[in-house]
């Protein structure tokens, strides 16, 4: 197996300057690089990650740290995040909370005390332990599709509340007068306080009066919008004619307890959905949803920690990247 000096001896060059090759390429000229790629593909060299490490003083190496590994939306945007950052030459260390706060703290802690360059965390939630072990290190931080409920930190997330008011103001102006929120938390200051919100802003601007017994909460899961949707339909009243679902893991849930009870989507029901996974495209009728820009919003976020590693700042820049949301209107929405 090739070693560092075989490539040098290969390139007519010394390991030092095979070795700043290897960890970015800055001071070797054009010539220099070509030698060396030439020789690494003549060897079939294969860098060592310590010797890489020891080196750039880096581990090339990214904790992310996920609510729940099962979800189709944090998987997902974990396969962009993974992705991106082995094109930047990165590896993840990926670790699953379960929603579990005290999880979390010992996973933060954990990879804190790992050689990780930098942490990505997909959750918004943090608990005055979290919150001060984040505030204490030096490591780079992003957060990606939340914003982070204290503290300040790069999130590159959507506009939660923008993208509710403009979901629910399609139904509105679809002619949808009774329509019912379901799933969400209002623990998640993201997902569900600003949904909620622009939920509730919508009808205002619209003259719609709504009804708190249609807001059903209760999460983003399958099971979730299966049992939410039961719920609503054993509401006294007359039955809403529309269901803006907080995830589309959620709305698959939903369609399909209203398929089984005999209610017809859209004749009966309209469903809107939240994310924009392909699922939505997998079942019939096909889901109406609120897509995010999951590829940009996991992208996006390594290539700014990437950024803090390589300037070795921990916040070159404070601030909240918004991106645009879009709306898809299938089959599963009817005008009312």
């Amino acid at each position: 197996m090739a070693v560092i000096k075989d490539v040098a001896r290969e390139a007519g060059v010394s390991a030092t300057t095979v070795s700043r090759y290897l960890n970015g390429g800055k001071y070797v000229k054009a010539e220099i690089q070509e030698r060396i790629r030439a020789a690494i593909e003549r060897l079939d060299y294969k860098p060592s990650h310590i010797a890489r490490s020891l080196v750039s003083q880096r581990s090339h190496m990214i904790g992310v740290i996920v609510p729940d590994i099962r979800s189709g939306y944090h998987g997902t945007l974990l396969s962009h995040i993974e992705g991106t950052a082995n094109l930047n030459g990165y590896s993840i260390l990926m670790c699953n909370i379960a929603e579990d706060a005290h999880k979390e703290l010992a996973y933060i802690d954990f990879l804190l005390n790992m050689p990780v360059d930098g942490v990505v965390i997909l959750h918004e939630e943090l608990t005055d332990e979290t919150a001060a072990l984040l505030g204490g290190t030096r490591t780079p931080i992003v957060f990606a599709g939340v914003r982070p409920t204290r503290g300040q930190y790069i999130s590159v997330a959507i506009d939660d509340c923008r993208a509710a008011y403009d979901g629910t103001a399609s139904l509105l102006d679809a002619g949808h007068r009774s329509v019912a929120f379901l799933g969400g938390h209002l623990k998640d200051h993201s997902s569900g306080q600003q949904r909620l919100k622009g939920f509730r802003e919508a009808h205002r601007d619209r003259g719609v009066p709504f009804q708190e017994a249609l807001i059903l909460h209760g999460g983003y899961s399958y099971a979730v919008g299966y049992g939410l949707a039961q719920q609503l339909l054993s509401l006294q009243g007359p039955r809403p004619t529309a269901v803006f679902c907080m995830s589309d893991e959620a709305a698959v849930g939903c369609l399909n307890a209203l398929t089984d009870q005999g209610v017809s989507v859209p004749g009966e029901i309209s469903v809107l959905g939240f994310d924009g996974l392909s699922v939505t495209e997998q079942v019939r009728p096909r889901l109406s949803t609120l897509c995010q820009p999951l590829g940009e919003i996991g992208s996006m976020s390594v290539e700014l920690l990437i950024d803090a590693i390589e300037k070795r700042q921990r916040f070159p820049n404070i601030f909240e990247l918004v991106l645009p949301h879009r709306l898809e209107i299938r089959e599963s929405v009817r005008e009312w």
